[in-house]
C-alpha cells in the first residue's frame, strides 16, 4: 500500500516554503506488532515534492499492515531555522491527519482531472480546503485511472489543490459542492 506523509515546516514567522527537498530527511521504522522488533524501511531520503504553504510530500510502500506499524520521523537538516510540525504514529497534527481523509461531510462529490483534450490524468494528488490560502484542509485523495476522486464534503465553496510530478496546475481550483 502506498503511504503518504505531509510534514509541515515553519519558521518562527510562518510556513517555510521553498526549502531544499534534499534537506528534508525521512526515516520510516517498521515495527513488528508481535515481537516489537524494529527495522528501518527508508532512511535519509529527501521529500519528493513541495506542495506549498509549508507542506511537503513523501511517499513510501508499506506492506502487511495487519502485522506491522510504520513510524515516520522527519527532520530538516538545512541551515535555516525551521522546525517540523510532524510526529510519529498517532501524534500527527490535525492538518496532516486530515489530509489522509476523504472528508466527513454530508455530500458525496466527485472531482475529475483531465488534460485540455479531455484525457483523464490518473494519480494526481488532491487536497480540498475551505479557504483559498490552503490553510484549512477538509479532505485529500488521489485520482484513479479515470482521473476521478470522490470526497465527502459539506455544501458550499471549496478550493481544490492538485499536484503531480511533471504537471503544472493552476491552484487552487474554486468549486461549489452542491
Amino acid at each position: 500500500m502506498l503511504m503518504r506523509l505531509y510534514p509541515f515546516f515553519a519558521y518562527a514567522s510562518g510556513p517555510a516554503e521553498g526549502l531544499s527537498l534534499e534537506d528534508i530527511k525521512v526515516t520510516i521504522l517498521k515495527v513488528n506488532r508481535a515481537d516489537k522488533s524494529v527495522e528501518t524501511v527508508v532512511d535519509a531520503q529527501p521529500a519528493q515534492a513541495e506542495i506549498g504553504k509549508g507542506y511537503y510530500a513523501y511517499y513510501f510502500e508499506a506492506s502487511d499492515l495487519d502485522q506491522y506499524d510504520y513510524l515516520p520521523f522527519v527532520e530538516y537538516v538545512g541551515s535555516e531555522p525551521v522546525s517540523p510540525t510532524f510526529y510519529s504514529g498517532s501524534q500527527l497534527d490535525v492538518d496532516v491527519h486530515t489530509r489522509a481523509s476523504l472528508g466527513a461531510g454530508a455530500v458525496q462529490w466527485t472531482y475529475t482531472v483531465t488534460t485540455q483534450t479531455g484525457e483523464p490524468i490518473p494519480d494526481v494528488d488532491l487536497w480540498i480546503t475551505s479557504d483559498p490560502q490552503g490553510k484549512h484542509v477538509l479532505a485529500s485523495g488521489r485520482t484513479n485511472q479515470q482521473g476521478q476522486a470522490t470526497f465527502w464534503l459539506d455544501s458550499g465553496t471549496v478550493y481544490v489543490w492538485r499536484q503531480k510530478s511533471g504537471w503544472n496546475f493552476a491552484n487552487p481550483d474554486e468549486q461549489v459542492v452542491g
